[in-house]
């Protein structure tokens, strides 16, 4: 991730953010910067992947199934706990949780969680990884703040090789013929898209919809009128959902499987941007996908 750019965008929210969100931007920030410091070196997972030809990458698209499935990277158990404790330093030194949750968290061995935990699994599907991370973080009794704060580490932990190998994946798959084919989940991690843009600078030129992984960092083209959880196109059942006076920040929903996906409208953000940031800034919209009296509809 380019912390230069990150760091100026978010210098671009100073003057429109509560001083809550600016805190939490600030908060993430010591993480991305963290986790920046372990991105280099001999010892990262890029150093040692051969990405599959663009004839595999090609067929495994239309076929929507993620490289990692099939081509995984070589993950070490080791620096993945040596990162997961580094972050977890930074968190509790920041004092952004409770006494209390930090001092949960501090006491999490994530060695042992992490000797219980399948680095096969993180490499084929991350997802599904950070999930039985929380499920042991639980089976333990660690506090639920605390567990999901487990999880969150782990994640950030896992990206920083993740989104290495990403960025050599999608070096090559950008050049094959895709057919018009776009998938829902993370064509290279096979994990669910965390957020979408919508204009700008993207695949689709700004005719569609960029859909984002926060789990590797890859982005990928994606139709407009089309949900990002189902797939249904049936425009009378999406709707996007936002707080009045803020265009830029949407939700977009669907009304077959009651999904959503958070989504930011370039032209109406009138600052640049960056999907690191974006996430932090419109978590809040998580409330609003879940509370119909801040709905207010429109149609497309």
């Amino acid at each position: 991730m380019n912390l230069k750019f990150i760091d100026r965008v978010i210098k671009a929210y100073e003057a429109d953010l509560p001083e809550g969100d600016m805190k939490r931007l600030k908060f993430f920030y010591g993480m991305w910067e963290d986790m920046d410091r372990w991105s280099k070196g001999p010892t990262t997972a890029d150093k040692h992947y051969a990405v599959p030809s663009e004839e595999v990458l090609e067929e495994a698209w239309i076929a929507d199934k993620p490289v990692f499935s099939f081509a995984p990277a070589k993950l070490s158990k080791e620096r993945f706990c040596a990162i997961c404790y580094s972050l977890r330093e930074y968190v509790c030194d920041e004092g952004l949780l409770s006494e209390e949750d930090s001092a949960a968290l501090h006491e999490v061995n994530f060695r042992t969680l992490i000797e219980q935990a399948d680095m096969e699994l993180a490499a084929t599907d991350p997802e599904a990884f950070i999930g039985s991370l929380l499920s042991n973080a639980y089976e333990q009794e660690i506090p639920a703040t605390a567990a999901h704060m487990v999880a969150l580490v782990g994640m950030l932990a896992l990206r920083v090789d993740l989104e290495l190998v990403a960025k050599a994946v999608l070096k090559k798959q950008r050049r094959i013929n895709k057919m018009n084919h776009n998938p829902q989940k993370c064509p290279v991690c096979g994990g669910t898209p965390a957020l979408a843009k919508v204009g700008g600078e993207s695949p689709t030129d700004g005719r569609g919809r960029t859909l984002y992984c926060q789990q590797c960092g890859t982005e990928w083209a994606f139709e407009r009128i089309r949900c990002a959880r189902c797939g249904s196109q049936n425009p009378q059942h999406l709707h996007y959902f936002n707080v009045e006076g803020d265009d830029a920040h949407r939700i977009h929903k669907c009304d077959e499987c009651n999904g959503y996906i958070r989504t930011v409208f370039i032209e109406d953000a009138l600052r640049p941007f960056s999907y690191e940031v974006e996430e932090v800034v419109t978590a809040k919209l998580d409330a609003i996908a879940r509370d119909p009296k801040f709905q207010t509809q429109e149609q497309y």
